[in-house]
């Protein structure tokens, strides 16, 4: 089963940012997150080396209102096909046609023979970018790309952009990024501003940069170097390259996060006014209530009324739908979603605040200097009641997607502030399960489960409330070893989600005098057996990202009728700084009834806390994997 896709925020890379690029230099957009397979924690993926970056030099020309010029050159080499067949996209620039402009200046492939064959006319190409094309009307973004002639391996492909930017993100602001994250080798990588000397601008970085500065008359020159940077395989489940990339730079006017928030707020304030329209709604949708039953009320209006459209922040704009559109279209973004509630509390005397923040595996730690790249994701503060919301997440009121929890943010108000949301309570995220198992004498297994999941964790199944019930199963159980048909059906979503599922999977075991098997997992919305993946490594060097919660299941296995249980496996109780789990097995009657309950207690575990936190998991994945016995 493949769980609904999480539109994570707006935030996308330039094209030298895609998945396994060495470098690169921010600006604007949104990439999405993949919702993990049946809720395997976040998106991870095995790290490859991507084309070696010989060359990059980017050349920004800073006008005293902060707009600028950029000249990019890119200089790249293939060692296997696989490789090759990314050059083209790493080559790509991205830009919104609104307010900026990009030109080809010229192009080529360097063949090992020294001949260079130059790219035509023709062969550069200008399309809407993927987030563009389905929503047209809001997200301006194109890509434009090269098609190089007659690579091969070993070739050196060159292009070189010219980026104008007519119109800052914020005006009177300027802010740019790069970093090397390591998923390629890169051997040269500079940039190099120029700007008025009396201008406010610096240049913050982590990593092996080499910084340098001068000033000739009224001109000043920052140059920021790295050369020779090696591929660095990244660890499955670690966080994203903003927070791990081990160069990284900013360059930016803004002085501080504070002002970063000051700024999106000076664009949105207007957007979240109280008309006669949102008081209207804010009555009806109040129902009579106060107080924190009053805000949920609200919650629960924008959530079921609006409808989820990506209209991104950076290269399709940081300044939202005014809540007459909002109200008009009934669709919006995250900014749309967070204006609209900010609106209706206002309307009934309700102070709260847009929270700037990165949705997705990113944001845990910030960038080396304020800049709004930071974030991708807008929310909402209200401070009589110390409560961030998330009604994007279009989850249960007072819930927080598990991408969300624990970041750096900033409260973009009247008063901003740097703050973190919420890290997540193992108390209040909760998978419970409770399954009857039947053994058949054909080799068979049957099964009733009621499934159910409540906190933050429930808004992955959001997109699963319309699901046909037998197509679900049939997905879950296919996707494991057990396979087998059956429904699951959706009963109640007032705290969360709740199903109700039955299945058959035909020829589990073996029958014989004795039948031996581990005890299988069902029709489960999470496979325990998955987190084999978090402990694969002996050591970490990266975080890793887990999500907090608990994980309890009850199982009553009833004996194949003339067969009994041999032995009844030894309890299990174990808890260690990095939480706890705990099994039982007890045998009443023809009856063996199974309790096992995990206690996560971060969702993110540094390395040092890496060796509890396996230790932990290994004895979990050797309980799963005890035999049951049963002989006539």
């Amino acid at each position: 089963m493949n769980l609904p896709r999480i539109e994570a925020g707006e935030f996308q890379r330039s094209s030298r940012c895609s998945s396994g690029s060495a470098t690169c230099t921010r600006v604007g957009g949104i990439p999405k997150l993949v919702s993990a397979v049946l809720a395997i924690i976040l998106l991870s993926s095995l790290a490859h080396a991507s084309p070696t970056l010989k060359k990059f030099d980017a050349t920004f020309q800073i006008a005293p209102d902060y707009t600028y010029t950029v000249r990019y050159e890119f200089a790249q080499v293939a060692k296997n096909r696989e490789e090759l067949d990314e050059l083209t996209r790493l080559s790509a620039m991205r830009y919104a046609k609104s307010r900026e402009e990009v030109r080809f200046v010229e192009g080529y492939t360097l063949k090992q023979d020294g001949r260079r064959l130059a790219i035509s006319p023709q062969q550069v190409y200008r399309q809407a970018s993927q987030a563009s094309q389905s929503v047209p009307m809001f997200d301006d973004t194109e890509v434009a790309q090269v098609a190089f002639p007659s690579v091969e391996v070993g070739d050196t492909v060159v292009v070189v952009w010219e980026k104008r930017v007519k119109t800052s993100a914020f005006p009177g602001q300027f802010f740019a990024e790069d970093y090397v994250c390591g998923c390629r080798p890169v051997e040269y990588n500079r940039l190099t501003f120029r700007l008025p000397a009396n201008l406010p601008f610096k240049v913050y970085a982590r990593g092996q940069y080499k910084i340098s500065e001068k000033i000739q008359g009224n001109t000043r020159e920052v140059t920021a170097l790295l050369e020779n940077f090696p591929y660095i395989p990244k660890a499955r489940h670690q966080p994203g390259d903003l927070d791990m990339a081990p160069n990284f730079l900013v360059a930016t006017s803004f002085p501080s996060w504070e002002e970063v928030g000051a700024a999106y707020w000076a664009r949105a304030r207007d957007k979240a006014q109280v008309t006669p329209e949102v008081g209207r709604i804010a009555d009806e949708a109040a129902m009579g209530a106060a107080g924190l039953q009053l805000v949920e009320n609200l919650y629960n209006w924008v959530v079921k009324n609006l409808r989820y459209v990506g209209i991104f922040l950076g290269d399709g704009g940081y300044v939202p739908m005014s809540v007459g559109e909002i109200l008009k279209n009934r669709y919006g973004d995250c900014k749309a979603y967070t204006t609209l509630l900010q609106a209706l509390l206002a309307a009934k005397g309700i102070e709260s605040q847009p929270v700037l923040v990165y949705l997705g595996t990113d944001g845990y730690k910030e960038l080396p200097g304020p800049t709004p790249r930071q974030f991708n994701h807008a929310m909402l503060y209200v401070p009589r009641f110390n409560l961030f919301l998330d009604p994007t997440n279009r989850g249960p009121f007072g819930t927080l997607l598990p991408e969300v929890r624990g970041k750096f943010a900033v409260l973009a108000g009247n008063r901003p502030q740097v703050v973190r949301t919420p890290a997540g309570n193992p108390q209040e995220e909760l998978y419970r399960q409770e399954s009857d198992y039947k053994i058949s004498l054909d080799g068979s297994l049957s099964g009733l489960s009621t499934l159910e999941v409540r906190g933050g964790w429930s808004g992955y199944f959001r997109s699963l409330e319309s699901a046909d019930a037998s197509a679900l199963a049939r997905n879950i159980l296919s996707r494991f070893a057990e396979g087998g048909s059956g429904s699951l059906m959706l009963t109640d979503l007032s705290l969360g989600y709740r199903w109700v599922g039955n299945w058959n999977t035909p020829n589990l075991v073996q029958i014989s005098d004795l039948i031996s098997l581990s005890l299988p997992q069902g029709l489960a919305l999470f496979y325990l057996t998955q987190m084999q993946e978090h402990v694969a490594q002996e050591f970490r060097s990266a975080p890793l990202i887990v999500g907090a919660r608990t994980d309890e299941r009850t199982y009553r296995v009833q004996l194949p009728e003339g067969y009994k249980l041999l032995r009844v496996p030894a309890a299990v109780n174990l808890s260690n700084p990095s939480g706890s789990y705990q099994a039982t097995y007890e045998q009443v009657g023809s009856t063996l009834i199974v309790w096992r309950r995990l206690v996560l207690l971060k969702d993110i575990y540094s390395p040092d806390e890496y060796p509890v936190f396996r230790e932990l998991v290994l004895r979990v994945l050797q309980d799963l994997r005890t035999t049951l016995v049963f002989s006539k």
